[in-house]
């Protein structure tokens, strides 16, 4: 029977060892996450605080810093998040665009990166699954994404209100 590891395995589990402490795999990601202090100072003092909230699926603008001989300009990369993994300073990000002639572009970015320049969001969309990687097999009006829509902050009142004066 196959069983979904937790922080402390309840039911039995292969990889649980038999003493009845933490199984292997809760072992494994608590190694992961412990990192030596001086690394977590170092790392933390290179963290960007401009980076706005985005999730899988959305479709972001970034606009990234591309160094050509002895120029420097900005390139903007526009695509749907297909996935984020990692944490602290090493978390990135991939973006998937459609190009020239129906080719996708993949781009995977590092979200401390100083080589990003500004990134913004420009739709969110409704996903159910944390990578998306499945998009890479679909063309046309398949790909597309569900809007996500976010409610208004003040009311549905409000909201109702803004929309047929047509004021934002």
């Amino acid at each position: 029977m196959r069983v979904a590891c937790r922080d402390t395995c309840v039911v039995q589990c292969p990889s649980r060892p038999q003493t009845g402490s933490m199984c292997l795999n809760a072992q494994k990601n608590e190694a992961r996450a412990m990192q030596h202090p001086l690394v977590q100072i170092v790392g933390d003092q290179f963290l960007r605080t401009d980076i706005p909230v985005f999730r899988t699926g959305d479709t972001v603008r970034a606009s990234v810093k591309v160094v050509e001989g002895t120029r420097e300009r900005i390139q903007i990369f526009e695509g749907v998040v297909l996935s984020r993994r990692g944490g602290g300073i090493n978390e990135t990000y991939t973006i998937r665009r459609i190009g020239a002639n129906s080719i996708g572009v993949e781009r995977t970015f590092l979200l401390h990166s100083p080589r990003v320049d500004k990134l913004e969001v420009v739709r969110r969309a409704n996903v159910r699954r944390q990578q998306l990687y499945y998009l890479r097999n679909l063309t046309g009006k398949k790909a597309r994404l569900k809007e996500r829509r976010e409610k208004h902050p003040v009311g549905k009142r409000a909201a109702a209100q803004t929309a047929s004066t047509g004021a934002d």
